[in-house]
């Protein structure tokens, strides 16, 4: 009795969840690496039997049959989620589900639910329910409301990128009158603020592009392998400024911040090799090796009266003229 109850529950865990299923005889195969012992004909009966206790079902619309969890089943797991796991599972849902394949996040959707329900059920305000309210990640810049990805362009980019195939797209860039097409070869995936960024190649060329989802409007995964360079880095390609938008250059930054404006710099440095000086008590002097992005001119700009760039001379005279066409408007 004991080691039936210790093969049901193995059977019931290697089970998945619809769509996907599971035949009797890869069951069997499976069970016997758990040194389970068993004939495909006991494993059927097995099957037949627990699907009048679980929410088991069977494709029958060809053989051998498939077996599947139903997918709105709820989650059978021992021991069940502590607070701390629920928690957990509650805060990736909430900052991750954007990022993650949509695959996975359907996979992941019982373990969410499982997770909600664990806190809900938890007594007081001083619980891991209450963090919750406790926490919140906010953008050091003006918020905005994410655009509209399609699902079906989102499920495709993400599978061509977790099973590196190539992709075929149809999208449109901002301001342009007509869509355009292309095979592109997938290599990460970039939330930057509310926009997520496809990083990819097109056709053989090597040089790499950035296409933002929202604004593809068709998606299709195709068979033939993606071109994935063997040195490819997401972080260096971000560290060299691809997603400050354009082509950077390493520059030295030379500027000065006034009324407080610089002290965050002393905590939050924008270079590891920066140098901060005081000139006097209302100036930060701040020297940096940095990547010149479009990006790095709309932080600098932030400040407005409370920065002035003296270095690069090339910078200093764009801030300069940003600033004069603004003061020309109001």
């Amino acid at each position: 009795m004991r080691q039936t109850m210790q093969r049901h529950w193995c059977m019931l865990r290697l089970v998945p969840r619809a769509p996907q299923k599971i035949t009797a005889g890869e069951l069997c195969r499976r069970l016997a690496s758990e040194s389970f012992i068993v004939t495909e004909r006991t494993i059927q009966r097995d099957l037949v039997e627990l699907s009048a206790l679980f929410p088991l079902i069977s494709d029958e619309r060809e053989k051998p049959f498939g077996w599947s969890w139903k997918a709105d089943a709820p989650r059978l797991d021992l021991p069940g989620l502590d607070p701390a796991e629920a928690l957990m599972m509650v805060m990736v849902e909430q900052h991750l589900k954007h990022v993650l394949p949509p695959a996975t996040v359907k996979r992941l959707k019982s373990h969410f639910d499982l997770a909600r329900d664990a806190l809900s059920k938890l007594p007081d305000q001083r619980s891991n329910r209450a963090w919750l309210s406790k926490v919140r990640v906010i953008s050091p810049v003006q918020r905005l409301k994410a655009p509209t990805i399609k699902a079906d362009v989102q499920e495709a980019v993400f599978s061509a990128l977790l099973n590196e195939r190539q992709l075929e797209v149809k999208f449109r860039q901002r301001n342009a009158e007509r869509d355009s097409e292309g095979v592109v070869h997938p290599l990460a995936i970039v939330q930057r603020g509310a926009v997520t960024y496809l990083i990819c190649t097109f056709y053989t060329y090597s040089d790499f592009r950035l296409l933002t989802l929202h604004r593809i409007q068709r998606a299709k995964v195709l068979d033939e392998p993606a071109n994935r360079p063997a040195n490819f880095s997401v972080d260096q390609l971000i560290n060299k400024g691809l997603l400050g938008f354009g082509d950077a250059e390493p520059i030295q930054l030379v500027a000065e911040f006034y009324d407080g404006a610089g002290e965050h710099l002393f905590e939050t440095p924008i270079s590891p090799d920066q140098e901060l000086e005081r000139p006097d008590i209302n100036t930060v002097r701040l020297k940096a090796p940095v990547q010149l992005t479009n990006e790095l001119r709309w932080w600098l700009l932030g400040f407005g009266s409370r920065v002035q760039v003296l270095e690069p001379k090339k910078l200093r005279e764009s801030i300069a003229s940003e600033v004069a066409q603004a003061s020309e408007r109001y």
